[in-house]
């Protein structure tokens, strides 16, 4: 970290567009009933909020895709899951989760 005027800031690395087209991370195609909420997400979408991401998925398509486990398990995107759920989707994109070094 560096400090900018008295507080803290972070440095942001950037990214190519050439690592980005290289990126490992592609997303796939998965059956929503493959995909299971994490059980500390405590984030809560109410009906209008899905209702905007809802129409958001029908006018532009998905501009953001989940992120999954190896299991399944949603670290990203529960409001896209639960909307594409609401609009009897079959599958939403999602990238999995990059793991740690190690």
């Amino acid at each position: 970290m560096s400090k900018s005027n008295g507080k803290p800031t972070r440095a942001v690395k950037s990214v190519s567009a050439e690592a980005l087209k290289t990126s490992s991370l592609r997303a796939e195609f998965v059956p929503l009933a493959s995909l299971k909420p994490h059980p500390r997400n405590y984030r809560i979408h109410p009906d209008d909020q899905l209702e905007h991401i809802i129409k958001s998925i029908q006018e532009h398509g998905f501009y953001r895709n989940v992120v999954a486990a190896r299991d399944g398990t949603i670290l990203a995107g529960h409001g896209v899951v639960q909307a594409a759920l609401k609009m009897g989707l079959k599958g939403v994109p999602v990238v999995p989760a990059r793991r740690g070094p190690g």
